[in-house]
């Protein structure tokens, strides 16, 4: 027995629909149908609601149009819906292979693989931001504590070689001065 090719299928069942007079439109609903005929069933249910009032009239009995009228208009906008339908159905399905969905996703894992890079290089600069300006902080913060160790040995070394009051600088005897602390 040879293997018919659901393609194939389709395509004949299609063309023995038309050849007899029948519309065809598959076997299997997919989605884009099942949606389509419950916006259709939604739409019919309203037009319906529709009918009764402005056919059957409000609470005093009095009707906005006639049945004739009402059915003309329905007849009309049924046509339209159908002629639409058809258009629709009409529209070919993109049909996706392997090679391109394989493309697609190589394409998105190399986006991917870039993106999280860049976020990674762009984390690890900002830390590296982080580092140079804590660094710098604590190499000011040492240079200030050193600065102010220089001004109070200066002081001391002021104050040993200031002249005392009363005596020359050569009757002065220099003591000598502990080292200061580290």
């Amino acid at each position: 027995m040879e293997f018919i090719h659901p393609d194939m299928a389709e395509q004949f069942a299609s063309h023995l629909a038309k050849q007899h007079g029948f519309t065809y439109r598959g076997v299997m609903p997919n989605e884009k149908e099942m949606a389509l005929q419950q916006v259709i069933e939604r739409y019919s249910k309203e037009i319906l609601q529709t009918v009764e009032t402005y056919v059957s009239g409000d609470k005093q009995g009095s009707a906005y149009l006639t049945k004739n009228e009402m059915g003309h208009m329905l007849h009309n906008h049924f046509i339209r819906i159908e002629n639409h339908l058809e258009q629709y159905f009409e529209q070919p399905v993109p049909k996706v292979t392997f090679a391109e969905r394989f493309e697609t996703f190589k394409n998105d894992l190399k986006q991917s693989l870039v993106e999280r890079s860049t976020k990674t290089k762009e984390a690890v600069f900002d830390q590296v931001d982080v580092v140079k300006l804590a660094a710098e902080a604590k190499i000011k913060a040492g240079i200030s504590s050193l600065n102010e160790r220089i001004k109070d040995f200066t002081k001391v070394v002021d104050v040993m070689l200031e002249p005392e009051v009363g005596v020359t600088k050569s009757t002065k005897k220099i003591k000598k001065q502990p080292e200061l602390e580290r």
